[in-house]
């Protein structure tokens, strides 16, 4: 701690957590994301899955106070716990082309933000390249994985 009683990060720590967030967002959405090359993307670490659906949450309470909750059947149990807004949809969900368009616009339409729990990436196909989020097509939402 510092004088202020606040924790401190060596500059190294703080250098590697930010190539790893760099990283992880490469793993996940592609090498070649435009995502990524257009710094349309951002990063957080976050600890075990339960705390990044939470720290979503928290975020989308504080920015969107008056949305609603929807989740998927069948879910973990631990996201009933949650009573903050969101929708979270599961990455290894094969959409066809047509259904992601018709989701990709009615989130539109109703204003919606996305959230994909990629838990598990690379473990349906053993690869994680193929199960990652390649942005589907006809998908173009506000979206958080």
């Amino acid at each position: 701690m510092d004088q202020e009683e606040k924790n401190w990060t060596l500059n190294t720590v703080s250098s590697q957590r930010r190539q790893t967030l760099q990283e992880t967002l490469k793993l996940a959405y592609g090498e070649d994301s435009n995502l990524i090359k257009d710094k349309r993307i951002a990063a957080v670490q976050a600890l075990s899955g339960t705390g990044a659906c939470r720290l979503f949450a928290d975020f989308q309470k504080r920015f969107s106070p008056d949305s609603q909750i929807y989740i998927p059947v069948p879910t973990w149990s631990k996201m009933h716990q949650m009573d903050h807004s969101f929708w979270c949809m599961r990455v290894l969900i094969i959409l066809p082309e047509e259904q992601c368009k018709e989701i990709s616009y009615q989130f539109k339409v109703k204003g919606h933000f996305s959230f994909f729990d990629m838990a598990y990436q690379g473990f349906a196909s053993g690869d994680p390249e193929r199960d990652g989020m390649r942005n589907p097509s006809g998908f173009s939402l506000k979206m958080f994985t």
